[in-house]
Order: structure tokens, then C-alpha cells, then sequence
């Protein structure tokens, strides 16, 4: 069974994460959600995104998700970060409050993104993707924002 506080390696044993190593990625993906999420909130604002988009977003929201709970299962990842970043930033809330915010968009994802009928195939073979309107993609924008926020 892998370690779940290891990266996957091939060709050998993988070597356990380090704390700083999981603050860096951590950074590295924090970095990742702002930037991301406002391209999300640009798509989605100039028009109809198609089912396609969604998708990438999702799977986006999911993988980031996975890789922060790796981060934080890293022994004494909190406390390290703690004593980099200082007593005046709250590591464990700000941490909770992202994963939060990562955690409504994706459900948000799941429980409005239709389960069929987001494709069709044309008569060439072709895939087609719906359409979604800004309007209908409003409450997973600002589910975007809150997200985006969490993130200095």
C-alpha cells in the first residue's frame, strides 16, 4: 500500500515529505487556485462555457483538494508553517478555510453539473458539449470568489 504522506515514485521507494516540502506545495497550489480561479471567473463572466470547461475545472478543484490533504497529513506540516510564516497568520484556519471553500465549489459542481446530457456526438462522430450561461454558472462564481479569497 503507498504512503500517503509520499509522492509516487518510479522505480523505487518514495521518500516521506518533508514539512517544508508540503508549505511549498502548498504555496505552489495556493498560487495555482488564485490565478485559476480567475480565469474561472473570466470564462464565466464573458458568456456561455461549454460542459467541457466544467470538467477541467472540476477534475482542477478535485486534484487540488487531494494534494492539500496530502500536505496537511504531512507530520508537524502546521507547526512548521507556524514558525515560518509567524504567530500573526493563522496556518491551521486559513488552511481549513481554503480546503472549505475548495470543498463547496467541487459539491457544487457535482450536485448542478447535469450526469447526462452534457454531450452529444454528431453525425460524424464528433462531441458536442452544452453550453452554459453565465446566469445558470452564477452561485459556482461566487462559490469561485469566496474560494479565490482564501488565497493571499
Amino acid at each position: 500500500m503507498p504512503n500517503a504522506n509520499a509522492w509516487p515514485g518510479t522505480g523505487g521507494p518514495s521518500m516521506p515529505v518533508l514539512p517544508v516540502r508540503a508549505v511549498e506545495g502548498t504555496c505552489d497550489i495556493s498560487s495555482w487556485i488564485r490565478l485559476q480561479c480567475a480565469n474561472y471567473q473570466t470564462a464565466i463572466g464573458t458568456g456561455n462555457v461549454s460542459a467541457s470547461f466544467i470538467v477541467n475545472m472540476y477534475a482542477s478543484f478535485y486534484a487540488w483538494g487531494q494534494s492539500l490533504a496530502a500536505y496537511q497529513a504531512v507530520p508537524n506540516v502546521t507547526a512548521f508553517a507556524q514558525t515560518q510564516l509567524g504567530t500573526g497568520f493563522d496556518i491551521a484556519g486559513s488552511f481549513g478555510n481554503m480546503q472549505t471553500a475548495l470543498a463547496n465549489a467541487t459539491a457544487w459542481i457535482l450536485a448542478n453539473f447535469p450526469s447526462s446530457g452534457a454531450l452529444t456526438v454528431g453525425t460524424q462522430g464528433q462531441i458536442i458539449y452544452e453550453n452554459f450561461s453565465s446566469a445558470s454558472l452564477a452561485p459556482l462564481t461566487a462559490l469561485i470568489t469566496t474560494l479565490q479569497a482564501t488565497v493571499n
